[in-house]
């Protein structure tokens, strides 16, 4: 058997305290114990714990506890909610830190979800000529269009004998 206290089996120590373990492991335990001081240690000190608790007597009640405690019940009852929610605010050490980011939450959310979002329905594009875009990216259609046309024009030079001299 390992050591409880260095395998970190804090369970088997207070089961033994409590005298919940089988009769088999509580002399594996004991003898144990007998070897080992650290755990002789904590099984005397959970012994004078239990022998504590064992000796301890409440103190008694008065003849009018209960009386007391119902009206007490009843009067809690009675108070309006916002009183009964005030008090755990302030009193229960809810503080205004948690108020404050609630509240910040609430306004992010109210103003995510009741400002009206602008939203543009699409109407018939206007043309690229009309619209003033000229467009980066060539088709294949239109450099062959174009390469059509240079080749026409190169032959219409050629058959005129065109020659190309500044005008005087």
């Amino acid at each position: 058997m390992g050591c409880p206290t260095q395998d970190g089996n804090a369970e088997l120590l207070l089961d033994y305290s409590a005298r919940n373990l089988s009769p088999e492991a509580t002399a594996i335990f004991e003898r144990h114990v007998q070897q080992c001081s650290e755990c002789a240690r904590f099984a005397a000190s959970q012994q004078q714990l239990w022998e504590a608790l064992d000796s301890w007597e409440p103190a008694p009640l008065s003849d009018d506890f209960d009386e007391r405690l119902y009206a007490r019940i009843d009067a809690e009852a009675q108070r309006p909610l916002w009183q009964f929610l005030w008090q755990r605010l302030l009193n229960d050490g809810w503080g205004w830190k948690p108020a404050a980011a609630a509240a910040m939450v609430t306004v992010a959310l109210g103003a995510f979800l009741f400002v009206p979002q602008r939203t543009e329905t699409p109407t018939q594009a206007p043309s690229r000529v009309e619209a003033g875009v000229h467009s980066d990216t060539i088709e294949p259609e239109q450099v062959e269009r174009a390469l059509e046309d240079l080749e026409m024009l190169r032959q219409l030079n050629v058959n005129t004998g065109a020659q190309t001299t500044p005008a005087l």
